[in-house]
């Protein structure tokens, strides 16, 4: 395909989180940090303002495997059908040490695609009871329930995919990360939920 220099740039917001809970570097004290501010890292835009391909995640897959060597593929997309274009892609990253993490799906049903791939990890969101004030839309997804709360007052998410085939979760509610200031954000930080949020954690 063809690639150029501002291909990775973010038609929303979304991979712009993404990457910043990964690599982001403050800028001055106070700033958030992602996890690994000093990773390489690399960014490849399969999605587009009417979505993503498959056929563009395989090729993008491959792209990092091939020619970036990555250790870890990020994948904190989701479709609801198979494809074996991109099953195949993440079976050869992994037959080349490179682990594919994917977001289980926000819809509070099975796990979704590429999730759902043997060789790929999935990744379902956690949240924590008293993360944010009363008001915040963290606090008003924590459940009722007592006993949906667990260890560490940690719980599943409750729009997080979830049941056989779920490998992992991570926190996933009331994220701070990088935002796009072309979207609005002049300080550039933004919260979110998600099982998007939590793969990159």
């Amino acid at each position: 395909g063809h690639f150029s220099a501002d291909g990775g740039a973010d038609c929303g917001m979304h991979g712009t989180a993404i990457a910043g809970l990964i690599a982001a570097r403050p800028c001055q004290p106070g700033d958030f940090t992602g996890i690994a501010p000093s990773a390489d890292t690399y960014a490849i835009r399969v999605f587009g303002p009417d979505g993503a391909n498959q056929a563009d995640v395989a090729a993008a897959i491959d792209m990092l495997v091939d020619v970036q060597h990555v250790d870890l593929i990020n994948l904190s997309l989701t479709g609801t059908v198979a494809s074996e274009l991109e099953r195949d892609a993440i079976e050869y990253a992994w037959e080349h040490g490179v682990l594919c993490l994917c977001a289980a799906g926000n819809d509070a049903a099975a796990i979704m695609y590429p999730a759902q791939y043997p060789q790929a990890v999935s990744v379902a969101a956690l949240g924590a009871q008293g993360w944010g004030p009363p008001s915040s839309v963290a606090a008003q997804m924590a459940p009722a329930a007592p006993d949906q709360i667990g260890r560490d007052q940690y719980y599943l998410a409750p729009f997080s995919s979830r049941g056989p085939g779920l490998d992992c979760c991570a926190p996933g509610i009331g994220i701070v990360s990088t935002a796009p200031e072309a979207a609005g954000f002049p300080c550039a930080w933004s919260e979110d939920s998600g099982t998007s949020l939590a793969t990159p954690l």
